[in-house]
């Protein structure tokens, strides 16, 4: 064990060439709550979308095993978190549309907005000249997202 009047407290001038941030959970807040995803994926497909109607849907998920979609094991594959995402939408006996329009719905990086404080935090990252690096296990490709931000703030002007 090392003791204490060993350790010193990190210089101040010390300065970072990187991070390295994940995507869900620290830069986008992903959506929470099964009632969301069913009500957007029900509106997508032009669906009646009464507390009735989306209770039902969500019942009929949350009556299955649904272990295997919370478990981090299936981020290691794309190909994995799809087919354990379809797995238990046939095991809820979802209909093969509104399937689709589920896994569509919690797929789409646009869903999942920044964090209040991600573009103050990246440009005071990149004012400083610290490389900015996104790790991530998510089943899709966040560039374009990224891509569009940039165009976006970009258009916009300094802030």
């Amino acid at each position: 064990m090392v003791r204490s009047s060993r350790l010193r407290p990190v210089d101040a001038a010390v300065r970072f060439a990187g991070v390295l941030l994940d995507w869900r959970g620290t830069l986008a807040v992903a959506p929470t709550g099964a009632v969301w995803y069913v009500e957007t994926a029900l509106r997508r497909l032009g669906r009646q979308q009464s507390g009735e109607q989306v209770r039902s849907v969500v019942d009929q998920l949350h009556s299955v095993d649904h272990r295997e979609i919370a478990s981090s094991a299936i981020d290691t594959d794309s190909a994995r978190h799809r087919a354990a995402y379809a797995a238990w939408f046939e095991a809820a006996d979802i209909d093969s549309e509104l399937a689709a329009e589920l896994y569509a719905v919690e797929s789409d990086a646009t869903l999942n907005p920044f964090a209040s404080d991600v573009g103050p935090l990246l440009r005071t990252l990149h004012a400083a000249g610290v490389r900015v690096g996104v790790v991530s296990d998510i089943h899709f490709d966040l560039r374009p997202l990224f891509a569009a931000s940039q165009t976006r703030t970009a258009a916009a002007g300094p802030t």
